[in-house]
């Protein structure tokens, strides 16, 4: 799905692109908003424990592996760059609102990252606003302070549960 909007879209080499997923661990039905069965079930080849979590400074639950100078995703962002070069772009994906943010907070400057969920929805979003402009005041010259005499409501967090 995604790599497939990358190549399409966005002219990227998909031989030059590499989906990786990372089990740090799975939540019985109750610690998923589905109420899914997923660890325990026969096809689930994953971590079959609970994530290590603790609180955030912002009170949240997070998950333990994902920072601090020995964590997973640290160690993880770091070989991909010494292997690839600090050009390589790193991108979260459906990671859960709690953990997003912090993650997003924590890497954005160390190392070429973005989250999609955040990021990725916010720009779409833009480009649906400013589309939506150009299509109903085709002679706009200034998209942007059009956009601002506007009234939006957003609906929705754009972030994986």
């Amino acid at each position: 799905g995604k790599l497939d909007l990358y190549t399409v879209c966005g002219g990227f080499d998909p031989a030059k692109t590499i989906p990786v997923i990372i089990d740090v661990g799975c939540a019985g039905p109750k610690g998923n908003t589905a109420g899914l069965t997923i660890r325990d079930h026969p096809l689930y080849h994953g971590l079959r424990q609970d994530r290590t979590k603790h609180k955030s400074d912002a009170g949240t639950e997070v998950n333990t592996c994902y920072y601090g100078p020995d964590s997973f995703i640290g160690e993880f962002m770091g070989a991909a760059r010494v292997l690839f070069g600090s050009g390589c772009l790193l991108q979260f994906e459906d990671f859960n609102t709690n953990d997003a943010m912090p993650l997003l907070a924590e890497y954005r400057t160390q190392f070429l990252t973005y989250n999609d969920d955040i990021q990725g929805t916010a720009a779409v979003t833009i480009a649906a606003l400013l589309g939506a402009i150009r299509t109903m005041k085709p002679r706009c010259t200034d998209l942007i302070a059009e956009l601002r005499g506007m009234r939006i409501l957003f609906h929705g967090a754009g972030s994986a549960n």
